[in-house]
């Protein structure tokens, strides 16, 4: 048998990246185990991420849109490839050239919230996720929560559901240059400041936790999101802002030392179709508060705070955990035992089993 990984589509960071390398690592152990083929195909500028034999990749250059839909089909007809991944919610639009094909889906954040995208990329995200679906031989969702979006949604296929991974730790690497003050506790959140990540409740809540006495500090990393400008406009009118920190993308080292370091990591998002940021921070054994929305909960297990995404809500959460020590620490070993269902050797395992033939 012979498998394609098409990771056309691959950030330079975020969920995306972190599933598509984690899961292709576990998928190369495992294959070489049953005999199995494995190719992955992404482009060029991305060749480095996977970090595989040249023999094992396939690479191309120029737009991934125009690849996806005009070159790799044929690509994989000419590898005779049995079956295709396609892990981000798209398949190339007419044949695929491989004998079956799996999709894997994780969200549709488009058809959730559709006021926050323009109607050109509604339309277009929605045309191609619903021929995808029509097309795809096998539907693999993220999270029990995106198998029902997708069936709200209209999908009447089978799915499965393969739940995601999470990287494992470097070593505890010491900064040799520190850019965030440690004077005071810190609450952290770490992500693209998208409108989803529901930021601008986030920093309400902090007004509101010192209104009540504590003092603290509120640390917003992360890039650039489609809600970048509201995030700037809440912190420049809080009563607090001189304690609220935005230092932008940090490193891994970075992230490391800011969960380890932190009271708790709050992610106070609306829509997930995973959470990956949750388990990170199970890793590091800092407490995390998250929303009672989409999969944050099914994600999160016992292992977090469970709040709802306002203000008042939230810092009620944080004030508690900043209180109750107790508390922080059974969230911490809840977190830490959660962590075994959250394997990307038995994500790969689970891809395999549905993908080969019985």
């Amino acid at each position: 048998m012979k498998i394609a990984y098409c990771a056309t589509v691959q950030p330079a960071f975020g969920g995306l990246k972190s599933f598509n390398v984690g899961l292709v690592h576990s998928l190369v152990h495992l294959c070489k185990e049953r005999k199995i083929e494995l190719v992955v195909i992404t482009h060029q500028s991305h060749r480095a991420s996977f970090d595989l034999p040249d023999q094992m990749m396939r690479t191309f250059t120029g737009n991934h849109f125009v690849f996806e839909s005009l070159h790799l089909p044929s690509l994989l007809k000419a590898e005779r490839v049995d079956v295709a991944i396609f892990p981000h919610n798209r398949m190339p639009l007419f044949s695929t050239g491989a004998s079956r094909s799996l999709l894997v889906v994780h969200d549709l954040l488009f058809w959730r919230f559709p006021s926050e995208l323009s109607f050109l990329k509604r339309a277009t995200r929605y045309f191609f996720i619903s021929q995808a679906l029509k097309k795809a031989d096998q539907l693999v969702a993220v999270s029990e929560f995106t198998k029902m979006e997708l069936q709200e949604f209209g999908c009447r296929k089978s799915i499965s559901v393969c739940l995601e991974g999470v990287d494992p730790m470097q070593e505890n690497v010491a900064l040799s240059e520190m850019r965030f003050p440690i004077d005071k506790p810190y609450f952290l959140f770490i992500g693209a400041h998208s409108f989803q990540k529901n930021l601008p409740a986030l920093v309400a809540a902090f007004d509101r936790v010192k209104q009540s006495g504590f003092d603290c500090r509120l640390i917003l990393a992360g890039g650039k999101g489609t809600a970048s400008q509201s995030v700037l406009d809440a912190v420049r009118i809080s009563a607090f802002s001189s304690d609220i920190l935005l230092p932008g993308f940090v490193s891994d080292e970075e992230k490391d030392w800011l969960m380890r370091n932190a009271i708790a990591f709050v992610f106070p998002s609306i829509y997930e179709g995973f959470g990956i940021p949750i388990l990170e921070a199970f890793q590091r054994n800092v407490p995390v508060i998250t929303s009672d929305c989409a999969s944050l909960p099914e994600v999160a297990g016992k292992g977090a705070l469970i709040s709802k995404p306002d203000p008042k809500s939230l810092s009620a959460a944080m004030l508690e955990l900043a209180q109750n020590s107790e508390l922080r620490t059974e969230l911490i070993r809840y977190g830490a035992a959660r962590l075994r269902i959250f394997q990307w050797d038995r994500v790969a395992e689970n891809i395999l089993s549905s993908i080969q033939p019985k």
